[in-house]
């Protein structure tokens, strides 16, 4: 009898030991995806602004290896769908070859190829604004509405979108919106390594999922096409 409860208590042990080892490897699978999806976001922001010498330099040299790096990750992970994964690697190899034949000439050219796509005020074919699309220019109304749910987001998390200094675009535009999200996946990942409880985890996730769903999800699709 003494035998069977010893056997029993190891059988539970041993459950225990493999429940924790499990849960570890599913943090630290969360951990690695809040990073590689913050770093994406990162990238994308600085690639829709203006290009100056420091964006110039990342997009020149690794820019494409990083994005071709941190979509890997996050395909062989979550996704089975060969037809996608081959999709979105043609996808950075073009991007690449656009980027090494873009990247031939100085700063300053770079600048014009920029200048040609976006304008120098609001694209009219290419906008990076999100209030471009879908509204109509004369409602007024709806877009000051849109402008104000946008900085809503901003300002729950203690970001001040009245700074100009800071925010030299408006809070619309697609490199601000990606910016926030690579903030809120980076908040993710730092709290995930710091242990925070679980309802406070639950509030950067959800805003994260909240604020694709009501915003970039609905123009950066079509912002693409037009691009």
């Amino acid at each position: 009898m003494k035998k069977d409860n010893k056997k029993e208590k190891e059988v539970i042990k041993d459950k225990k030991e493999k429940e924790i080892i499990v849960d570890a490897a599913a943090e630290e699978k969360k951990l690695i995806t809040a990073k590689v999806r913050s770093r994406i976001y990162h990238l994308l922001g600085q690639a829709y602004l203006y290009p100056n010498e420091g964006s110039y330099t990342l997009i020149k040299n690794g820019f494409v290896e990083e994005l071709r790096n941190s979509f890997s990750y996050l395909l062989l992970n979550y996704t089975n769908d060969d037809a996608k994964i081959e999709e979105i690697l043609d996808n950075l190899e073009s991007l690449d070859k656009a980027i090494k034949r873009l990247t031939e000439g100085p700063l300053t050219d770079f600048q014009g190829h920029f200048a040609r796509v976006f304008g120098h005020t609001i694209s009219q074919e290419c906008p990076q604004y999100e209030t471009q699309f879908g509204i109509k220019a004369e409602d007024v109304f709806h877009k000051c509405h849109e402008l104000g749910d946008i900085a809503g987001f901003y300002n729950a998390f203690g970001l001040d979108v009245t700074d100009a200094q800071t925010l030299k675009e408006r809070v619309d535009h697609i490199s601000v919106e990606f910016e926030f999200m690579y903030f809120l996946a980076n908040k993710e990942a730092y709290g995930i390594e710091n242990k925070d409880a679980e309802d406070k985890l639950d509030i950067v996730t959800s805003a994260q999922k909240k604020f694709v769903r009501e915003h970039i999800a609905m123009w950066v699709p079509v912002f693409a096409k037009y691009l």
